[in-house]
This record gives C-alpha cells, sequence and structure tokens, in this order.
C-alpha cells in the first residue's frame, strides 16, 4: 500500500523528488511494451476521461461514486502521485484506487484537511501500465449531487506525437 504525506510535511526538493520519480517509473513501464521514442508530461482531466478543462468531478451524493473509470491505450502509462481537493466545502473523505478488481490504495483523505493546503504526496507513485484499467472512487459526505474540485496529479508517458511531438 502507498501512504499519503500531506504537501506541508515536505520540503520542496522531496517534492520534486517524487513528481520525477513518478515520470521516470512512467517512462520505464512503458518502454517496456513499446518501442520508439516515449515523451512524458502532466496529466491533464481528458487523460481520466473528463471533458472540460478543470479536474471536477460530479459526486452523486450516494456515499461512493467511480470518478474514474478507464482502460488505457496500448501506448500509455499513467503514474499517478497524488492529489489536491480544490474545493471550497470539500465532501471526499476516502479515495479507493483500484486496477480492475485489484484494490492498490486507500487513502484516507479526510485527514489531509487539517493542513495548510489540502493536498497530499505518496510516497510511492501508482502506476497503470498500457491497456490495465484504472478505477478511482470516492467515498463522500456530499449528501446529494455535487461536484467536487479534486486535481489527479500524475505523469503520462505516452508514444511521442499522440499529444506532444517530440521535442528536436
Amino acid at each position: 500500500m502507498v501512504l499519503p504525506l500531506p504537501l506541508d510535511y515536505l520540503k520542496e526538493e522531496e517534492r520534486l523528488r517524487k513528481v520525477k520519480a513518478a515520470e521516470e517509473i512512467a517512462k520505464t513501464t512503458l518502454a517496456k511494451e513499446i518501442s520508439g521514442p516515449i515523451i512524458t508530461r502532466t496529466a491533464n482531466p481528458s487523460d481520466f476521461n473528463l471533458t472540460g478543462n478543470t479536474f471536477e468531478f460530479s459526486l452523486g451524493g450516494t456515499g461512493k461514486d467511480t470518478l474514474v473509470d478507464k482502460t488505457l491505450d496500448n501506448d500509455t502509462a499513467i503514474a499517478i502521485y497524488g492529489f489536491t481537493n480544490l474545493s471550497t466545502s470539500p465532501t471526499i473523505t476516502r479515495l479507493v484506487i483500484k486496477s480492475g478488481a485489484e484494490t492498490i490504495a486507500d487513502i484516507n483523505f479526510e485527514d489531509v484537511y487539517g493542513h495548510d493546503t489540502p493536498e497530499i504526496l505518496l510516497d510511492k507513485p501508482i502506476v497503470f501500465s498500457p491497456k490495465s484499467r484504472m478505477i478511482i472512487e470516492a467515498i463522500n459526505t456530499a449528501g446529494s449531487s455535487t461536484t467536487e474540485k479534486l486535481v489527479i496529479k500524475a505523469v503520462v508517458a505516452e508514444k511521442a506525437g499522440k499529444t506532444v511531438a517530440k521535442p528536436y
């Protein structure tokens, strides 16, 4: 299991090291699956099946909602290294991250709300290999339908040219 670390517990150099480690792990994972040039980039909302330009997820108020259920392409790997809740009245208390039916992480997100910044970094990134199924569920106290601004901090490794051209 991974451990969530509140951001205000980390020094800047440790935060940068965790981001760099996630990038390298995603790139190495993808390199085992495809040949040719690979690029890495910061994940954007469309990588998690969102249609807008922000990380806003709809919560049904049922207590448990599936935020992401996506099977990755055969030329893409994703390494999740943290989460930030930007909602003014956050309701997510736990995040459950699965690969298919297997639970990879069960994160008590409620602990982070007592810190200066509602942001956590994981002690090690959660990596989804090409063709794997990524599921992120939220346990919440919304009570009724609402939206939550939950930024998924992740690095995407993909075949060069798929989204971003190979740098020269």
